[in-house]
């Protein structure tokens, strides 16, 4: 993030905060976490996650765990309502 252009921190955190919102208020999850992990690749990119009281990891990282698999149309449902909370 230290490399990020002059006014792209408070683009950043802005963005963070838009996203942050919307799972909130989509999928009323206990916490959100927000993390920057770039061992697995370059270039900057955030995890805004939300976590739910007894997922599989909780309370721990939910990164690098095996992940829960959902159907497609549950997918294409979450992403379709991110969409338009994002839009």
């Amino acid at each position: 993030m230290h490399d990020l252009p002059e006014g792209g921190h408070l683009q950043l955190m802005r963005e963070i905060s838009q996203c942050s919102r919307a799972l909130q208020d989509l999928f009323k999850p206990t916490k959100i976490n927000v993390a920057a992990i770039g061992n697995m690749c370059n270039q900057l990119h955030i995890h805004v996650t939300c976590r739910i009281e007894g997922d599989p990891s909780w309370p721990g990282p939910c990164y690098g765990l095996p992940r829960t698999k959902n159907s497609p149309e549950a997918l294409a449902e979450a992403l379709s309502r991110l969409r338009a909370a994002l839009a």
